[in-house]
């Protein structure tokens, strides 16, 4: 970091002098007359208006100068550096799909969520590399620049950024010197641009040249740090459009597809529309497997044996934590001691199935529930409740290099800052 001599924050320019008027004789032996005086005096505040208008004018166009800035306000070749190759960890997913992650976060004007990389996942890695840099400067220090979000509602999700070394055996380190790691909160939105600044190989603790900065053993990196929360969702009938009565003594079961995100189930419910609900209810979860047609093999994967009274609305139940795949069929299943009414919309052929069975029954490990309603199918309003696990994303990751020519005596340049498409560094402003 340097500095320049402030005044209460601001530059100060050099000092004006201002001479009050001289009433000694001439060396002519005439004294100066009261107007000569009055003039005088005039043409000096006329000089002191002026001195101030200038250095207030002065202060002003300097202020957004002063303060601390980087060493990297006084470089005099800016280098910017982005993904070229895979380097270290590679631990994130890709979206869209490529053949190399380095792909997807070299944008030189950022796409956002066109391009990403992301996890789900805590305390996992992502690398890469630059291509390699040439220069005859001294390099005077280099900033990692990082842009990203998280789709978490609960919690607060942490980026590790920086760089990381390779320590034999197929492990990586961080990388400590210099400022080493920097950890940001994320957010929901892309409103900030990460960053961390070293003057010195974070690696090594060592002079940046461009043989460590083309080290193919030290990677760029972003980590996932903390518990990323949790982000509800569910599947099943979330609308209906008429009622029938649910029959004791029956098992009920009404097949639904989970969306395109796996998560860890929570809840089951079902929906009673009853101005005088009666007895109680169980309720459960089945696996789909066709055998043929129609016919189905349900394998129990969690089930209340206990029950409860039912309710006129939502009957729920806290499941534990049962892992559902995406895109998958399970069956939800209830089991009434009175029979209720309860809400119901069309689906699809053979979506809702019975069998009969004493609500006393413990939960069988497969059911079989072949009886079906064939093409007037009616779906009753079950509901899973799941949460899945929010996404740390990356959309763009680069690195800058300022450096300046050996020997030189460089000026600045009205600092530094980084432009809206982080296309490099530019003149005109404070570096962020």
């Amino acid at each position: 970091m340097k500095i320049i001599n402030c005044w209460f924050g601001v530059p100060y320019p050099e000092p004006f002098i201002v001479s009050l008027p001289n009433l000694k004789r001439s060396e002519a032996g005439s004294q100066k007359t009261a107007g000569s005086i009055g003039s005088e005096v005039r043409t000096q505040r006329l000089s002191l208006s002026h001195s101030l208008r200038f250095s207030l004018i002065f202060y002003f166009l300097l202020l957004n100068s002063c303060f601390l800035l980087p060493a990297s306000a006084w470089a005099d070749q800016v280098d910017t550096l982005r993904p070229a190759l895979e380097g270290g960890l590679q631990q994130w997913f890709d979206s869209p799909a490529v053949d190399s992650n380095w792909k997807n976060i070299d944008d030189v004007i950022t796409d956002l969520d066109t391009t990403y990389l992301y996890t789900a996942s805590s305390l996992v890695y992502q690398g890469w590399l630059a291509s390699d840099f040439s220069t005859s400067n001294t390099i005077d220090s280099v900033r990692m620049i990082v842009k990203a979000r998280s789709t978490a509602t609960v919690g607060t999700p942490t980026l590790k950024i920086g760089r990381m070394y390779y320590a034999g055996e197929g492990m990586w380190g961080d990388c400590e010197y210099g400022g080493g790691m920097k950890t940001v909160s994320l957010v929901s939105v892309y409103d900030s641009n990460w960053t961390q600044t070293w003057a010195v190989d974070p690696c090594d603790d060592g002079a940046w040249t461009t043989t460590n900065l083309n080290d193919d053993y030290e990677a760029w990196t972003f980590s996932s740090t903390a518990d990323m929360g949790t982000l509800p969702d569910s599947f099943g009938l979330m609308a209906d459009s008429a009622t029938e009565n649910l029959t004791q003594n029956y098992v009920d079961a009404c097949r639904f597809q989970m969306g395109s995100v796996g998560g860890t189930l929570t809840n089951i419910r079902l929906k009673v529309d009853d101005t005088t609900p009666n007895g109680n209810i169980k309720l459960a979860i089945y696996t789909d497997t066709t055998v043929s047609g129609n016919n189905y093999a349900r394998t129990k994967l969690w089930a209340d044996d206990v029950g409860q009274a039912v309710v006129d609305g939502l009957n729920s139940v806290s499941t534990s934590a049962i892992t559902l795949s995406a895109n998958t069929y399970y069956w939800l299943c209830a089991k009434m001691s009175v029979t209720n009414t309860v809400q119901w919309k069309g689906g699809a052929t053979g979506q809702h199935r019975w069998d009969a069975e004493n609500y006393t029954t413990a939960w069988r490990d497969t059911i079989a529930v072949n009886s079906w309603d064939g093409t007037n199918t009616k779906v009753h309003r079950y509901m899973g409740i799941y949460n899945i696990p929010p996404k740390d994303l990356v959309t763009q990751s680069f690195i800058v290099v300022y450096s300046r020519a050996a020997g030189a005596v460089v000026k600045r340049k009205s600092g530094l800052v980084q432009d809206e498409d982080n296309k490099g560094a530019i003149e005109g402003g404070i570096a962020r």
